[in-house]
């Protein structure tokens, strides 16, 4: 990995930290990490979150700190590049954190279907998030085709 893919990746988590202390800034993209269980029986809903949304928080708020550790501890920087030295459990951390940052950026460009890399998008303003969402998307089926 290039040591400037490193320092980029570890930013855009940063946004995933913002988001798990302040959920009130986008609840679309909270909805879409922890999508709802019992969508159309709200009392269920309740309970269920009420029961397990701490756990389920809980544990992508570890996740993301584990990420953390492992794009300091596992980097062994050259010049250009990034060594990353990775188990199976790293392997896992990472897939689930690229996949966190792709459904966070996806909801906030509102992306609703699969032919999305194939449409830049239509606002300038969406550019940078756009670039990100296909750098963390190569990122991730460069993980999966290594775990595979």
């Amino acid at each position: 990995m290039k040591a400037l893919e490193h320092q980029y990746l570890a930013k855009l988590s940063q946004r995933l930290h913002d988001l798990l202390k302040h959920p009130e800034k986008s609840k679309r993209v909270i909805d879409r990490l922890f999508p709802p269980t019992f969508k159309n029986r709200p009392a269920e809903e309740a309970q269920h979150r009420q029961l397990l949304g701490s756990m389920l928080w809980d544990q992508r708020k570890d996740t993301l700190q584990a990420f953390d550790r492992l794009m300091q501890s596992t980097a062994k920087a050259g010049p250009r590049n990034v060594a990353l030295l990775l188990t199976a459990a790293d392997i896992d951390i990472l897939l689930r954190v690229t996949n966190d940052l792709r459904l966070m950026t996806a909801t906030e460009l509102d992306i609703q279907d699969n032919g999305w890399s194939e449409r830049p998008p239509e606002r300038v303003e969406d550019f940078q998030a756009y670039v990100s969402l296909c750098f963390v998307s190569v990122l991730q089926e460069v993980l999966l085709q290594e775990e595979a």
